[in-house]
């Protein structure tokens, strides 16, 4: 993250008492300001929109940390913070973002500004407030812990082992179906790849107009990039919380499907995306990136600068997406399941658009 460009979003994030929505779009939109790739002018454009947003707020939280020595490094922050988003495991996906965003910020922060900084994190996070059915407690992770069968914890993280947990009747059969992946040698990063994975799936089927699924998933994205820094047994307990959170946005959260197109036609990426179309600028989108996947981010950017979204949350809704996907291409190979979940966001801000011009 460019220095200048982090001192602006520090500026509007300690304007505020919390770290929420409004410091996670600044700080995606500080990282897009840094992709040469992406059109100077929208990527000014999105910034400034970030900066004009309103700051975090959130009410005084007492906190034993905020009497901490305050961490030298990002692995340290990264450490000592860890343990208060378990406890505090409203939105579990907002709260590891949150985390992230700090981390990426710490180095641009002055020695007066960390403990401020730290203050509005706890203060963020402490003021979630979700379903209780939505998330899992640590209390009750080591009830179900005591179910687990021994021989479990064999598995190898994949989109195949680990789809069933979609299709859970109850939380607890999901809980033990990622628990057969935590064995001694589990790979942490693989395994939030594909909790990443399974988010995009339910992107393609269910309309998220509330963010969640994005969320979600920029979550999964700030855990892969937070493994390395934190206690492996930390990670564990949060991934086991996104687990959760995941099995209850399938099942419970009242997601509408997204209707499947009878149109059949084959049309260029930013004219199906024009449509409004869905299913049309999910095929498009697919058929570019595995036919000539070098020219899909000019015409994603092409379409993001002509529908861009007036409202605040699909925008975070966007740069959650978009920034997710960028971390979790291959050798800058965007997989065809994430460009079709771009896709899908951008015709259906087409769509808005048309109809609420």
């Amino acid at each position: 993250m460019h220095h200048a460009t982090a001192r602006l979003a520090l500026g509007r994030i300690l304007a505020g008492s919390g770290f929420g929505d409004t410091t996670t779009g600044l700080v995606l939109a500080c990282r897009l300001h840094d992709d040469q790739g992406c059109p100077e002018d929208l990527r000014r454009g999105i910034l400034e929109r970030c900066l004009a947003a309103p700051p975090d707020e959130a009410p005084p939280y007492a906190h034993p940390l905020n009497q901490q020595p305050i961490p030298e490094d990002e692995r340290a922050l990264a450490s000592q913070l860890l343990p208060a988003l378990i406890a505090h495991p409203a939105n579990q996906a907002k709260n590891t973002t949150a985390l992230w965003c700090l981390v990426e910020l710490w180095p641009h922060c002055g020695a007066d500004e960390r403990p401020l900084l730290r203050t509005r994190l706890l203060n963020g996070i402490a003021a979630q407030r979700e379903d209780e059915a939505s998330f899992i407690t640590t209390f009750q992770l080591r009830d179900w812990q005591k179910r687990v069968p021994t021989h479990y914890g064999t598995l190898t993280p994949s989109m195949a082992s680990l789809r069933g947990i979609l299709d859970a009747e109850t939380p607890l059969a999901a809980y033990l179906l990622f628990a057969e992946h935590l064995g001694m040698e589990v790979d942490l990063q693989t395994l939030c790849w594909v909790l990443g994975s399974l988010t995009v799936h339910l992107q393609h089927e269910l309309h998220d107009l509330r963010g969640e699924l994005a969320a979600l998933l920029l979550g999964t994205a700030a855990c892969e990039r937070l493994v390395p820094l934190v206690p492996s047994e930390g990670m564990v307990t949060v991934l086991s919380q996104l687990a959760h959170r995941l099995w209850w946005l399938a099942r419970h959260a009242h997601l509408r499907p997204i209707r499947k197109s009878l149109d059949q036609t084959q049309r260029p990426f930013t004219s199906a995306v024009a449509t409004g179309d869905i299913t049309l600028a999910q095929r498009a989108a697919r058929t570019l990136a595995s036919q000539q996947g070098h020219l899909f981010w000019g015409q994603a950017w092409s379409a993001v600068e002509q529908w861009m979204p007036k409202d605040r949350t699909v925008l975070l809704r966007l740069l959650s997406v978009l920034d997710s996907a960028r971390w979790r291409a291959h050798d800058d190979a965007i997989s065809v399941d994430d460009v079709s979940a771009i896709a899908a966001l951008l015709a259906e801000m087409a769509w808005w658009r048309q109809q609420r011009p």
